[in-house]
């Protein structure tokens, strides 16, 4: 997001700040299209106010992205939405604020490591759903077992000494 101060002076600002709205086009985020494709500009609402030496910026962010599911392969959208999110950037001498890659790295850091269909803009049943085992085969132990099973260091030691 690139706010041009020659339009907005810093001493123009109010104490009280000012509203700003609109979109970011083209592609800031420079991501490899295998794992994500932008589908859309960002967009941005929310409050600008000068504190101390910077700019703060609250407000909401959201992108669209392209993906492909990690179970099945389909490409579906996903939304990511940053709501009651802030930024904060110095007031340099130039005329330009410029938030974008505090934008850019805010937005790629909430995509999703692994998307899913499901989670989409438009969540859909996942064709690939319960036709592969469960992620976790992890089961907690309980203090009971935890007793029965003994010393758990000591039988791990028992392993050292074979390899010695």
């Amino acid at each position: 997001m690139k706010i041009d101060l020659a339009a907005i002076h810093p001493g123009e600002i109010p104490e009280e700040g000012v509203r700003v709205q609109g979109e970011i086009h083209g592609d800031i985020f420079e991501i490899d299209p295998k794992d994500a494709r932008p589908a859309g500009p960002v967009r941005y609402e929310g409050h600008l106010s000068l504190v101390s030496d910077s700019v703060l910026f609250m407000g909401s962010l959201s992108a669209d992205f392209e993906a492909d599911c990690v179970r099945c392969l389909e490409g579906f959208t996903h939304r990511v939405s940053l709501d009651g999110h802030a930024l904060q950037a110095d007031l340099a001498e130039g005329a330009t604020i410029n938030l974008t890659e505090s934008i850019r790295e805010d937005i790629l850091l909430a995509l999703p490591a692994y998307p899913r269909c499901e989670e989409g803009l438009t969540p859909m049943d996942c064709p690939a759903e319960g036709k592969f085992p469960s992620t976790s085969n992890y089961r907690p132990i309980d203090d009971a077992e935890r007793t029965r099973s003994g010393d758990v260091w000591g039988e791990l030691d028992k392993l050292k000494d074979i390899e010695d």
